[in-house]
Order: structure tokens, then C-alpha cells, then sequence
């Protein structure tokens, strides 16, 4: 059997989860610098913080498009993923 392997000059769509914490910051960048569709999953939460709005707010302006998601729809999504608190 053989996988099709995508052509390094296909720009397919990234999803970032955490792209306002330390590493996300990162990958974001990386992700908008490649001229990649780049999606930024954001809490409700980091909307009342200052300092994740700033960081919001500039990768929107690099062209990252932002995807509000509720609480429960965000813990319905990594429900199968149990983390250590």
C-alpha cells in the first residue's frame, strides 16, 4: 500500500491549540511565516486577559484567523486526552 505524501509546496490549513502560550507563540509565527491558512483555537478565558489579547490581536493582524470556542465544547474536545493537574 502506498500514502500519497502532500507536495512541500502545498500550503494546507494548521490548527494551533495554545498559540498564546510560550511554545504556541512559536508555532504560530512559524505557521503565519510560512504563508500557511493558520487557525487559532482560543479559550473564552483569554479574552479578559491583557496580555493574551495583545498576542491575539497580532497574530490576527498577520493574517491568523481566530475560533472562539465555548468551555464545554473545548473540554467535550480533549475529554479523550485525560491530563495530570
Amino acid at each position: 500500500m502506498t500514502a500519497a505524501v502532500p507536495s512541500a509546496t502545498t500550503k494546507g490549513r494548521v490548527l494551533i491549540v495554545g498559540a498564546t502560550g510560550f511554545i504556541g507563540q512559536f508555532v504560530t509565527e512559524a505557521s503565519l511565516n510560512s504563508g500557511r491558512p493558520t487557525y487559532i483555537l482560543i479559550r473564552p478565558s483569554s479574552a479578559g486577559n491583557p496580555s493574551k489579547t495583545k498576542i491575539i490581536k497580532a497574530f490576527q493582524d498577520k493574517g491568523a484567523i481566530v475560533l472562539h470556542v465555548q468551555t464545554p465544547l473545548f473540554s467535550l474536545l480533549l475529554s479523550p486526552f485525560p491530563l495530570d493537574n
